[in-house]
């Protein structure tokens, strides 16, 4: 996990990426706020009136949703409960003020759960091994003051419904986490799960991570030991100390409008070999710690199909997007801007440097010059790394292959280096450096076909 940084972010089951207004208009749609990746401004959620869907009843708590446990946070009194009769022997609560634990240790305990009211001092968590068909986020709101607001210890993955309407709009945060759970229970952040947690519905969540964790980590907003989806939904992490959204597996936000301001990384994945992947949704992300990037992968990243994806990063030594092993940038659109300058970790020997970069590839591992490649096949991609002090646009490990889409890049250093080859055969680049190469090849330079504008160009150098 990243250490906390000093430098201080209706169910209609279906995925939209647009804010609907109460009068039925489209929202904000701010010309000025759209993909070039500059400082972008917080788009307000516009709910629509009480669109729930017909099978649900949104004049109940428990929106007549069978089979559900149904919870219900009163202010500083204690939370109310209701267990369906068929699994009341499977189940058991623990509640203490607005704190409710929830207990299903039997395999094949099958139920849904719904969540409303609000809380001050609150949480809840959910243990054992039952399968949850869908955990309803119904107009809840949970601050907990010494951890997560929502602690997901199951041992199966989460379906995530956020229903939508006037005045069910969901907000979760945390606070100093001043307890010992127990042994063995993880907590790592505002919204936390063991196993998978994938979110549907059209309406809001907004999480706010402001808690240190007992190890002096800083806590994540949402955070799962497995993989993250999103395929619809409006998601606004405000702030988090730590990264945004974290996952050790895939993640994969397919719908949607997801927008994050952190201190940490936005969005980042910490085991190799996983994917993060952006598919038809609206993100906009702002990170402001140093080496803190907008999405930072351990393995494969992929911006595709009608993605609108924004990233503004300030901290020094920061990238729009840093991912180990593979770039792909193949539809949608995708801006980024990166303003910071050198960092210089001189606690290690030799002493670790690190530029800004709008996107880097790969390791940094010299003596492999082969890994870390990226390929441009559609769409469209902008980066202004200009004012960021020694940043280059591309910084690719391996070699960098564009067979499509239209891409311009303003930087202070390189605009593109390749530790190994760039292949062009169609499509448009055009790249400007102001204090180094448009495009420094460090292997084989192959131009084929696409119009290509980058005049300073160096080739085969060593």
């Amino acid at each position: 996990m990243k250490k906390h940084k000093n430098l201080t972010f209706c169910l209609i089951l279906g995925a939209i990426t647009l804010f609907i207004s109460c009068d039925g208009s489209t929202g904000p749609g701010n010309g000025g706020n759209g993909g070039n990746g500059g400082a972008w401004t917080l788009e307000e959620y516009r709910c629509a009136d009480n669109p729930i869907a017909d099978t649900l009843d949104g004049n109940r708590d428990d929106l007549g949703i069978p089979n559900a446990i149904v919870v219900k946070f009163n202010g500083n009194d204690p939370t109310t409960f209701t267990v369906p009769p068929a699994i009341t022997e499977q189940v058991t609560v623990t509640v203490n003020g607005g704190h409710i634990a929830i207990m299903a240790p039997y395999a094949r305990t099958i139920f849904n759960m719904v969540l409303s009211g609000e809380t001050p001092n609150g949480s809840l968590t959910l243990y054992g091994i039952p399968i949850v068909n869908g955990f309803y986020l119904n107009g809840v709101n949970i601050t907990n003051p010494r951890g997560p607001a929502i602690n997901i210890q199951s041992s199966y993955g989460i379906p995530v419904y956020l229903v939508g309407g006037c005045g069910r709009e969901n907000k979760l945060s945390d606070g100093p986490y001043l307890y010992n759970f127990v042994e063995g229970e993880d907590a790592k952040g505002t919204f936390f799960s063991e196993k998978r947690l994938a979110f549907y519905g059209n309406g809001y969540l907004e999480v706010r991570a402001v808690g240190d964790r007992l190890n002096g980590q800083a806590a994540h907003a949402i955070v799962v030991d497995n993989d993250l989806r999103i395929e619809s939904g409006h998601i606004t992490i405000r702030e988090s100390l730590g990264d945004g959204l974290h996952a050790n597996d895939d993640i994969r936000i397919y719908g949607g409008t997801i927008q994050i301001i952190s201190t940490g990384d936005a969005i980042q994945n910490e085991v190799e070999g996983q994917t993060i992947s952006i598919n038809n949704a609206k993100v906009r992300l702002r990170t402001t710690g140093v080496k803190s990037h907008g999405i930072a992968g351990e393995d494969s990243t992929i911006i595709d199909g009608a993605s609108d994806v924004r990233i503004h990063v300030t901290g020094n030594g920061a990238k729009g997007i840093r991912t180990r092993g593979f770039m792909g940038m193949r539809g949608g659109t995708l801006g980024i801007t990166a303003e910071g300058t050198r960092d210089i970790d001189r606690i290690v020997i030799p002493p670790d440097t690190s530029n800004a970069a709008g996107i880097k590839v790969g390791n940094d591992i010299d003596n492999h010059p082969g890994e870390g490649n990226m390929e441009i096949s559609g769409g469209t991609l902008s980066i202004n790394a200009r004012s960021a002090k020694y940043a280059r646009g591309l910084n690719i490990d391996g070699s960098l292959t564009i067979t499509g889409g239209n891409t311009n890049i303003v930087s202070d250093n390189d605009g593109i280096r390749t530790r190994a080859n760039f292949s062009m055969s169609a499509g448009s680049l055009k790249a400007r450096a102001s204090d180094g190469q448009d495009i420094d090849c460090r292997g084989t330079y192959t131009h084929t076909g696409g119009t290509l504008d980058a005049p300073n160009r160096r080739e085969g150098a060593n």
